[in-house]
């Protein structure tokens, strides 16, 4: 479908609401555009998608939390911020070339009011607030329960390390944000308000008033499975890195799967709650027709498909496809643009909706550009752990809410069916890894002229030495038209068209 966009610069200056959540799958269907007929996010649905644009083709550039941030905010790919020998949260990053090299250095210069509330990036600056940011209220991730912060200019809070007692995060920051928003629409300062709300990551813990809660109109059943669900060694023997290895689901973790994705939908209901309070508060002050809103996820996610259990990390569509929506003056309302994008178009769109000088190193696009637009797009990985996931033997210190709870039924006390390591040095036993140094990809996926996946894998850890693919040891190739679910890698018989 042709986007529909009713401009093509910025007219003045507009106000600009990010909203990105955490490990938030589309695929799976918790997300839009919606799979399962159902949604926790119906409030979501109603302010945004069906008031705005919903691009169908929306791909995360790289599957794990730190470098997808890191290039969100840069607007850069992967390779040309990567480095070797850092710590862990930085997951291969240069942080040095993303802390005070954010798009809001561009907002700030041009005479914006910046605020980020919620989860910035794994690798925390030490020390200081990165530069472009007037408002801070961030952590890496933190805790759903008594969470912490590092607080630098937020009314009522001292600046520093604050930890909230007796809080839950996504409240916090749906709070704090709003707060931010009756700040600034009481003043003639246009914003940038990047709110970042830990939900859905793990370990899925939905808010207290949420627990147990399961909405009539949400599906019945064990969750979302589809064919890559279970498969036998045999069926995935031609598949790339730990995807052979893995063992067979039991019903242990299936057992685990079905309560995680349960409260996964749950957590988003006080996302649903945040977005919902950021609209209202801006309509409150008349402003809508200043403001555009932006709903996106840092990457997607997986529940058992090609028998890893939970996380993401693979160049697989559940991992990548992302929700991503927008609201505003010039996009079309209860539209679907399928255009392939992906976040590092984020940036350079921010900067020419609010009519904001562009960087020359940015990467991607703005989403006002519709000519000569891009047919794949680019999905990039390097190897960070194994991540592995247990079932058996596991159990919880604490009953959640007095600390987070990796167990997926709160409601029993002490909670139950729980998973780990989650610090439980017991829970060692049927286990699941993530991924192993084979996990190391670029990927193309295009989806204008042919509909497939192509990835190309080198074992080795960019830890110690710089991958850059010349010496691949593993290829896949997928035709997603007929095989969405990565079931047969076409790689060996294809004949190259």
């Amino acid at each position: 479908m042709r986007p529909c966009l009713l401009f093509f610069a910025a007219a003045r200056a507009s106000n600009v609401v990010y909203v990105v959540t955490d490990d938030q799958d589309q695929m799976l269907g918790s997300s839009f555009p919606t799979t399962l007929g159902a949604t926790p996010l119906a409030q979501t649905q109603k302010l945004l998608v069906d008031q705005g644009t919903t691009f169908t083709n929306a791909f995360i550039h790289v599957p794990i939390c730190n470098p997808s941030r890191s290039t969100t905010l840069t607007g850069r790919y992967f390779h040309n911020i990567k480095a070797t020998g850092t710590p862990w949260a930085n997951m291969h990053v240069d942080m040095n070339k993303v802390h005070n090299e954010s798009f809001a250095v561009n907002f700030k210069e041009a005479g914006f009011a910046t605020a980020l509330i919620g989860k910035y990036a794994n690798a925390m600056p030490d020390g200081f607030v990165p530069k472009g940011w007037d408002t801070w209220l961030a952590n890496g991730g933190g805790d759903y329960a008594n969470p912490q912060f590092v607080s630098y200019n937020v009314p009522g809070l001292d600046d520093g390390n604050v930890q909230l007692w007796g809080n839950y995060t996504v409240a916090v920051v749906g709070n704090e944000s709003v707060k931010f928003l009756n700040r600034q629409l009481s003043s003639e300062t246009p914003f940038l308000l990047y709110c970042a709300p830990k939900a859905v990551h793990e370990p899925f813990d939905p808010a207290p008033w949420h627990v147990g809660v399961w909405d009539d109109s949400w599906p019945d059943g064990p969750g979302p499975r589809g064919p890559a669900w279970n498969m036998t060694k045999e069926d995935r023997a031609k598949h790339a890195a730990n995807v052979p290895t893995m063992p067979l689901i039991s019903d242990e973790a299936a057992a685990v799967v079905t309560g995680v994705w349960k409260n996964r939908w749950r957590s988003l209901l006080s996302v649903d709650d945040v977005v919902a309070a950021l609209v209202r508060e801006v309509d409150a002050f008349g402003a809508l027709d200043d403001t555009y809103f932006f709903y996106a996820s840092d990457h997607g996610f997986q529940l058992g498909q090609l028998n890893m259990l939970m996380d993401k990390r693979h160049a697989y569509d559940w991992d990548t496809r992302i929700p991503f929506v927008v609201r505003g003056p010039g996009f079309g309302k209860g539209v679907a643009d399928a255009r392939p994008v992906t976040n590092v178009d984020l940036a350079p769109t921010f900067a020419a909706l609010a009519g904001v000088a562009p960087r020359d190193d940015w990467d991607g696009r703005s989403l006002l550009e519709t000519d000569d637009w891009r047919t794949s797009v680019l999905v990039e990985y390097y190897y960070n752990d194994a991540n592995t996931k247990c079932v058996a033997n596991c159990s919880n210190g604490t009953s959640y809410p007095d600390g987070d709870s990796y167990c997926t039924d709160l409601v029993s006390t002490p909670n139950d069916v729980c998973w780990g390591p989650g610090g439980n040095e017991d829970c060692n036993t049927e286990c699941y890894p993530t991924e192993n140094d084979g996990n190391n990809f670029i990927a193309l996926r295009r989806l204008v002229g042919a509909d497939v996946l192509y990835a190309r894998y080198q074992t080795g850890d960019q830890a110690a030495a710089d991958i850059n693919f010349t010496a691949p040891d593993a290829h896949e190739l997928f035709r997603t038209d007929a095989d969405p679910w990565c079931v047969v890698n076409a790689y060996e018989s294809a004949t190259g068209d």
